[in-house]
C-alpha cells in the first residue's frame, strides 16, 4: 500500500511524499481437542474444532480404511487407529494455521452368540442343522464334546450313538470383533 502526504510551504507550493507500508497477515491458531475412543459399529460423529480467525477448518484422516471425514462428519469403517488432522489454509487476512493432529482409536466391538436348546434325538435320526447366530453376523463354528455320540460338520450334526454330548457354538472374532463367549447346549440321544 502507498499514500501521499501533502504539505504547503511558505510560497504556497504543495508537494507530496510517497510513504509505503506493508499490511501483515494476522496469525491464527486451531483449537482441536483429543478425540474419545470409539467402537466399531458406533454412529458417525461430528468434529468440533475451531480456528481463532473463525475461518472454517478442513479435516483429514490418515487411515481411510479406519475412518473417513466428510466436512466435519467422521464415519467409522473398521477397528484400528487413524490420525485426524485439523487444518486452516488462511486467506488474504490470515496466514495458514499450524495443523493440529488428534489420534482416533476405534476398538473392536463385542459380539454375542444366540444358540438355543437342542431337542432330544433318537439313535437313527437323520442328521440335522444347527441354527445359531452371532450378533456380528460372522459364521459360527460348532464342535461336539463327545464325538462317539455325535459329530458336527459345518452346521450339520450326525448322530452316531445313544448318549449325551455338548454342542459348543463359538465365534473367534476378526479385525473388527472380539471373540464371543462360547454357548454350550446339551444334546441327548
Amino acid at each position: 500500500y502507498s499514500f501521499k502526504a501533502y504539505a504547503i510551504n511558505s510560497v504556497g507550493i504543495s508537494y507530496g511524499t510517497v510513504q509505503n507500508f506493508t499490511a501483515i497477515k494476522a496469525t491464527q491458531t486451531i483449537t482441536f481437542g483429543p478425540l474419545t475412543d470409539k467402537t466399531f459399529g458406533d454412529d458417525s460423529f461430528e468434529l468440533t474444532g475451531t480456528a481463532s480467525s473463525s475461518l472454517a477448518l478442513t479435516y483429514t484422516s490418515s487411515n481411510t480404511a479406519v475412518a473417513t471425514v466428510s466436512g466435519t462428519t467422521v464415519t467409522i469403517l473398521a477397528a484400528g487407529t487413524t490420525n485426524i488432522t485439523a487444518s486452516q489454509t488462511g486467506n488474504t487476512n490470515y496466514d495458514a494455521a499450524t495443523g493440529v493432529v488428534q489420534a482416533l482409536t476405534v476398538n473392536q466391538a463385542n459380539q454375542t452368540i444366540t444358540f438355543g436348546p437342542l431337542t432330544d434325538k433318537t439313535f437313527g435320526d437323520t442328521p440335522f442343522a444347527l441354527t445359531g447366530t452371532a450378533s456380528s453376523s460372522l459364521a459360527l463354528t460348532y464342535t461336539s464334546s463327545n464325538t462317539a455320540v455325535a459329530t458336527v460338520s459345518g452346521t450339520t450334526v450326525t448322530i452316531l450313538a445313544a448318549g449325551a454330548t455338548d454342542i459348543i457354538a463359538s465365534q473367534t472374532g476378526n479385525a473388527n470383533y472380539n471373540a464371543a463367549a462360547n454357548v454350550n447346549q446339551a444334546l441327548v440321544v
